[in-house]
């Protein structure tokens, strides 16, 4: 039983729509747990929550929880927010719109021909769209659409469209699901925030929890303006606050509050927690300090395993050249191909892959995944019986069995850039280190964004 502290009862007790704010190790998936597990108790079986995450591990990391305090979550939805634009929107509504196609796929935009491309670009320019959505003309998109493609780019724009277009779809959405929580708002988009507020006036209790001094994909679109608006006196939306960092030693705390404000009021500690060294050179000479100097940084903080210290670098080049200057055991993250592909088929190859390489992860965890609806028993057996082919295959006959899998378990097919991409990870152990459970013994290197969540103790 957690012991609550009185800003997160608070926050826990509020029944209505509201946005929360959460310092780093404040125990906000604590917090968001026990408001859905309440919610859920409210609910009727044909009934959930929404319940998003920004990355497919924190939604599964939320799930779990959610299912050790309950154990029935009825008929919610944990996942991205892409996920649930496709699952619980597009795929559903779009061919009460447009008529139906029998085989779908999501492409990225870049991989049309230089005149879809150019007849395709004004997309892009989703708050003018989004201003007339109701008028606005998708003949370019829906023709596309008749061919079974789906741009990955437009997805939040479609699934707007849609729902803005289809009373079917609100109607369905507005009877399913008594509350949404998106986690992570100050990286919310335009058409994610236009879609929390439709959801939020069709008497959905709407919940937002952010932190504005987390937002780290500025780059990407993504801004925190839209977490802020939520705090204004006329959005609609109760303010509530959980300020204190249980997971972070107070020296850290307060490094990390001067570096947001020089003027922040600093907590009482008895240590510093927080180092700086300087070593004169390049990269080159830091990989050398550090070879000489872990066993001395794990005897100081009480280290046991290597895996327990991260190196952050800004960029995948930095990854690079360290993990190559290092002498250290250690485990090296970078992207790979098929996260810069993207599309359901892209994430799906992910799974099977992270199936195949971590003994840990079960078929049946990947069947829950894909949100299918009821499934015959014979249906299950097969889905499970093609994605073990993928862990027990040989390497030669891995992308014939990952093929297999694609086309039963989401009607789809990979594409010669799928292959490429599969290859280049089973070729560059860096990629591939993505998929692979880490060592004991292994320093981690990464970097920062690729952090973000990251719990280490060094």
């Amino acid at each position: 039983m957690i012991n609550f502290t009185h800003e997160q009862k608070v926050a826990i007790d509020y029944p209505y729509s509201m946005v929360l704010t959460a310092c780093p190790g404040s125990g906000k998936t604590a917090v968001i747990v026990e408001k859905i597990v309440r919610d859920l108790a409210g609910c009727k079986e044909y009934q959930g929550v929404i319940a998003i995450s920004y990355t497919n591990k924190a939604s599964d990391e939320l799930k779990k929880r959610c299912l050790k305090a309950t154990p029935n979550s009825k008929s919610s939805f944990f996942g991205t927010i892409d996920k649930f634009y496709l699952t619980e929107v597009i795929y559903q509504f779009i061919k009460q719109l447009w008529g139906g196609v029998d085989d779908l796929h999501v492409v990225k935009f870049n991989e049309l021909n230089s005149s879809e491309q150019d007849r395709l670009s004004a997309f892009f320019n989703v708050e003018s769209i989004c201003e007339k959505i109701d008028e606005y003309d998708f003949k370019d998109v829906k023709e596309l659409y008749a061919k079974g493609i789906l741009i990955l780019e437009f997805i939040p724009l479609l699934a707007f469209y849609i729902l803005c277009n289809s009373l079917s779809c609100r109607r369905y959405i507005a009877k399913k699901y008594t509350s949404i929580y998106i986690d992570e708002y100050q990286d919310a988009g335009f058409v994610q925030h236009l879609l929390f507020l439709l959801l939020f006036d069709l008497g959905i209790k709407a919940v937002a929890v952010g932190d504005v001094d987390q937002s780290i994909y500025l780059y990407a679109g993504k801004n925190s303006k839209y977490l802020t608006s939520l705090l204004d006196k006329k959005s609609g939306f109760t303010p509530f606050k959980i300020t204190i960092n249980h997971r972070s030693h107070s020296s850290i705390v307060n490094y990390a509050s001067r570096l947001l404000n020089e003027s922040s009021d600093l907590l009482i500690t008895d240590e510093i927690r927080v180092y700086r060294k300087l070593v004169n050179g390049t990269q080159r000479e830091i990989a050398k300090w550090i070879d000489i100097n872990i066993n001395n940084i794990k005897r100081k903080f009480n280290i046991s395993k290597e895996k327990e210290i991260a190196i952050l670098t800004a960029t995948n080049s930095s990854v690079s050249l360290v993990s190559g200057l290092i002498n250290s055991k250690a485990r090296a993250y970078l992207d790979d191909e098929l996260s810069v592909l993207g599309g359901e088929v892209s994430l799906l190859l992910k799974s099977l892959l992270n199936y195949r390489f971590n003994k840990i992860i079960t078929a049946q965890a990947i069947i829950d995944s894909l949100n299918h609806k009821v499934l015959e028993r014979n249906t299950i057996r097969k889905m499970r019986g093609v994605i073990r082919e993928v862990r027990d295959s040989d390497d030669d006959q891995l992308i014939p069995a990952l093929r297999k899998a694609i086309r039963l378990l989401i009607s789809g097919d990979i594409s010669a850039r799928h292959i490429d991409a599969i290859n280049s990870i089973l070729h560059n152990k860096m990629m591939l280190n993505n998929y692979l459970p880490v060592g004991d013994d292994e320093l981690q290197i990464m970097t920062l964004h690729k952090a973000k969540g990251l719990n280490s103790c060094a």
